[in-house]
């Protein structure tokens, strides 16, 4: 698995290697796992909260959630602590703003 996670983060499948490691979370040999991935769990979690840094910069808010929210996952799975968001006020920011021009233009549903 950790082979797998690994190839998954390596060429960029990033909801793959989500998946895997939700799914052996479940597992009676996470222990292991989380025991396999302690000395990268830290750059990953860091990994994935700059990609969600980068995405709220490029106003890119659906892509900046799913990474700050692979960031909790991861670390809270590997290190049972939660994770640093960086750039989470700019993305919470942009987040009002939507939710103020939708909620102004009449679109209520929206946000």
């Amino acid at each position: 698995m950790i082979k797998r996670f690994a190839d998954a983060l390596e060429t960029g499948r990033l909801s793959r290697s989500m998946t895997l490691l939700t799914d052996f979370s479940a597992t009676d040999c996470f222990d292991e796992i989380r025991e396999g991935l302690a000395e990268s769990a830290e750059p990953i979690v860091e990994a994935f909260g700059l990609l969600g840094e980068e995405a709220t910069t490029a106003k890119k808010s659906n892509v900046a959630y799913q990474r700050y929210r692979d960031t909790q996952t991861i670390s809270t799975l590997l290190l049972d602590e939660e994770g640093d968001l960086p750039g989470i006020d700019s993305f919470l920011g942009q987040l009002a703003e939507s939710y103020d021009q939708a909620f102004e233009a009449g679109e209520y549903g929206v946000a």
